[in-house]
């Protein structure tokens, strides 16, 4: 499981997914440079981290 958030994210700051991953023991996350809509604010930053999850790195 890949959860990727954007490390501006106003309702979420970043300390909620600090330790995410002792509780989703198969779950990676990963923060990208961004807010609310990291995606559409830096889709190569998004596309960086998902990528390698993607081809199964």
């Amino acid at each position: 499981m890949l959860i990727l958030q954007g490390d501006e994210e106003p309702p979420m700051p970043v300390e909620n997914y600090e330790g995410l991953e002792e509780y989703l023991p198969d779950a990676r996350v990963e923060l990208v440079d961004g807010g609310h809509f990291y995606v559409e604010e830096n889709p190569a930053g998004t596309l960086e981290k998902a990528l390698p999850f993607l081809l199964g790195d």
